[in-house]
C-alpha cells in the first residue's frame, strides 16, 4: 500500500511538471502566469477552480472522510477506511487546482497562515496544522509575549 501511495505521488507531481513544461512552456506556475495574456489570467483559474469545485462537490457526496482530520483520525486511531475513489476524485480536484494557477508554494502563503494561526491561538485554539513549523513556533511566542505585557525572548 505504501508503494502505490509513493508511486501516486510521484506520477501526480510529475504530471504536473508536465503540464507546466508541454503545456504551459514554463518552469513553474509563476512563470507560466507570468507569460500568459491578462485575461488568461483570469480565466484559466476560473475554469481550475471550476473544475476543482465540482470534483470537491462530487466527493463530498461520496461515504468517507471529508478533509485531513478524518485521514489523521483513521491513520492515528486504526479505524475506518480511507475510500480510494474519494481519495482519488480529490487528488484529481487538487491536480486541476495546481495547474491551473490556483496553487502557487506553501511559503507564498506563509504570512496569511501565521496571522490566522496566532488569531486562532489567541481565541483559544490548541492544535494547528501547519506546514512552517520553526516559523509559527516564534510568531506564536511573540504574540504570547506581546498579550503578556513583556519583550519577546
Amino acid at each position: 500500500m505504501a508503494v502505490g501511495a509513493a508511486g501516486f505521488a510521484v506520477l501526480f507531481r510529475h504530471t504536473i511538471g508536465w503540464v507546466f513544461v508541454y503545456g504551459y512552456r514554463a518552469p513553474d506556475v509563476l512563470t507560466a502566469f507570468a507569460r500568459l495574456p491578462w485575461y488568461t489570467r483570469v480565466v484559466v483559474p476560473m475554469i481550475g477552480a471550476g473544475l476543482a469545485g465540482f470534483a470537491g462537490a462530487i466527493g463530498a457526496k461520496l461515504k468517507g472522510g471529508h478533509g485531513v482530520g478524518e485521514v489523521m483520525e483513521a491513520v492515528a486511531l486504526g479505524k475506518g477506511r480511507i475510500s480510494l475513489r474519494l481519495t482519488l476524485l480529490k487528488a484529481f480536484g487538487s491536480w486541476l487546482a495546481i495547474v491551473s494557477g490556483g496553487f502557487t508554494h506553501v511559503t507564498d502563503r506563509l504570512a496569511g497562515s501565521i496571522a490566522s494561526n496566532v488569531l486562532a491561538a489567541a481565541k483559544g485554539v490548541a492544535i494547528v496544522r501547519v506546514h512552517d513549523v520553526a516559523a509559527h513556533k516564534d510568531a506564536l511566542k511573540v504574540a504570547d509575549a506581546i498579550s503578556a505585557g513583556k519583550p519577546p525572548a
